[in-house]
């Protein structure tokens, strides 16, 4: 591997030369900028607010009478979480039946994995996979410099939260575009990057397996963040907030950005990451190393993406089963299903969550 990366070096320089740009970049980042802002990470008033309420909430309802006065004071949002409740235990019920189903019943595991149409030729080569990690790179540290030569001067207009929302699609945008650019340079098409629309029922079926693998994956999902908050409790580890759980909160009285934050979150960051992941990436790495290790490369990527340290766990049990669902699939759709059911529940659960300790402190 490490002789294909030298030759693709010789072969193309400035690819090393922008390597270089990244490499002195972060370096001056976190070497010599750092040194200048030794403070605590960015904690805002309203995410300590929501922190604090919520550590308060789960302290009451330590007492027996603590949920019917609940119910008393808010019979909307205890219903609601009472439905919530009963869904996540009856969807992890049913994962766990799905998944006993899938170990030991062969007909029910064939319905699942047949695929949906012969496989295609995607034999992009690993050095296509390299440029355009080192594109994205690149792009992310210019749409970062720009946004923060242009912020100073419209300081009260545009909050960081708006240009942290549009980084992130301009970033998508620039980074589907040259995807779709080298695949076809090397005799493919964009719907071999996994876009591939069937028929209207095929479609529908894909969409059911995606709902059926959801479900499969959840008890493993949460068996992993059990574990989890078991160990970050006994070493009093709080993780830190997710990007966009600290716009839903910061942003609740700007619709639009609240609104785009939803869209990003529930629809084009699944869909994006479906593409770039599963779509373009697992290709190269199967091609490489086979379906296993490409599996497990995939995901690591994936979750190494979205966070470190024990948030990585979880998403690496996630990344598994939608590089599972892709391969045996040749299309995205189950997989992109899967993936926007398990954010919008999630991001649901966290609106629900704020809701019943708004009146709290936040």
């Amino acid at each position: 591997m490490l002789s294909s990366i030298y030759l693709f070096f010789r072969k193309e320089p400035h690819y090393f030369q922008g390597l270089c740009a990244i490499l002195v970049f972060y370096g001056f980042y976190f070497f010599v900028a750092g040194s200048f802002h030794k403070s605590a990470p960015r904690s805002s008033k309203e995410i300590t607010a929501f922190q604090t309420a919520e550590k308060k909430w789960n302290k009451d309802m330590e007492r027996e009478e603590a949920f019917r006065d609940f119910t008393e004071k808010k019979p909307v949002l205890a219903s609601l979480f009472q439905i919530m409740t009963a869904f996540f235990f009856f969807a992890f019920t049913a994962g766990i039946i799905l998944d006993g189903f899938f170990l030991y019943k062969r007909s029910f595991r064939r319905d699942l994995t047949g695929s949906l149409s012969p496989p295609v030729n995607q034999a992009w080569p690993f050095s296509v996979l390299f440029k355009v990690i080192i594109l994205y790179m690149l792009w992310g540290i210019v749409l970062s410099v720009l946004m923060g030569l242009f912020q100073p001067l419209f300081p009260k207009v545009f909050t960081d939260n708006f240009y942290m929302i549009f980084h992130t699609l301009a970033l998508h945008i620039i980074t589907l575009g040259y995807m779709v650019k080298f695949v076809t340079q090397q005799g493919n098409g964009w719907r071999d990057l996994g876009i591939r629309i069937p028929a209207v029922r095929e479609v529908f079926r894909e969409i059911g397996v995606g709902l059926t693998g959801y479900f499969g994956v959840l008890p493993l999902f949460a068996v992993t963040v059990s574990i989890i908050l078991a160990v970050s409790s006994l070493i009093h580890y709080e993780p830190p907030p997710h990007p966009l759980m600290t716009v839903f909160l910061e942003e609740r009285r700007a619709p639009f950005l609240l609104g785009m934050s939803l869209l990003l979150g529930t629809v084009i960051g699944p869909i994006f990451e479906e593409i770039f992941f599963r779509g373009f990436c697992y290709p190269v790495l199967r091609n490489r190393w086979g379906k296993f290790w490409a599996m497990a490369l995939s995901a690591t990527f994936f979750a190494g993406i979205h966070g470190s340290g024990f948030v990585f766990w979880p998403i690496f049990v996630l990344g598994v089963a939608l590089a599972y669902l892709y391969e045996k699939r040749r299309s995205l759709i189950a997989s992109v299903t899967l993936h926007i059911v398990h954010n919008t529940l999630f991001i649901t659960y966290f609106f629900l969550v704020r809701q019943i300790v708004g009146d709290r402190g936040v």
